[in-house]
């Protein structure tokens, strides 16, 4: 995972450096933070700061989520994801305004570590994925700084593959999962 986020970070600025091949830097480097609306909806956190240039912005991801029931596995309860990102925005039509806003897509990697508790029994298990991920949103300026970005991302998870039993439920793990919310962020 180390070795991943550095090889991000080194794509990251290099391609951050093609912004100045005529002498004039037309994006200076820019960072910002968000929070996620859904991880506190289900009494979790949502943290992330990014620092971006050019088209491009690299962002890290730390949150804590309790899913709702509806995609909870049956027969199981209280499901906790733990998670860490590290995510590489695209916006295709940044031209040259400062703030990033419009359009993006994003891609990355994701590191789950689940806990889930057998419903009745009060057994409990853990399971961890290793995750890509994939998304778009489309950031909306609100003031001087401050905007909201509505998002949507699919997830493939490549470990943590295997079926689990906790208790007497056999947990199948989903081959994609799907995820929308809205993020509230602010670029210094």
């Amino acid at each position: 995972m180390k070795h991943i986020f550095l090889l991000s970070l080194i794509i990251f600025f290099s391609a951050g450096s093609f912004n100045n091949l005529n002498g004039q830097e037309r994006h200076p480097l820019s960072a910002g933070t968000e929070i996620d609306i859904l991880p506190f909806a289900t009494g979790g956190y949502y943290l992330s700061a990014w620092g971006g240039t050019g088209n491009l912005r690299l962002r890290a991801v730390i949150t804590k989520v309790y899913p709702p029931g509806f995609v909870m596995p049956d027969g199981m309860t209280n499901l906790k994801t733990d998670a860490f990102a590290v995510i590489a925005d695209y916006f295709p039509w940044r031209g040259e305004q400062k703030q990033y806003s419009g359009l993006w897509l994003g891609a990355g990697i994701e590191y789950w570590m689940n806990n889930i508790e057998e419903k009745g029994t009060g057994i409990t298990g853990e399971y961890n994925n290793l995750i890509l991920t994939a998304g778009t949103g489309y950031i909306i300026p609100v003031y001087s700084g401050l905007y909201i970005n509505p998002w949507a991302a699919l997830h493939f998870p490549v470990t943590g593959m295997e079926d689990k039993m906790i208790g007497s439920t056999l947990i199948k793990q989903k081959k994609l999962m799907a995820e929308v919310s809205l993020k509230i962020g602010w670029q210094f």
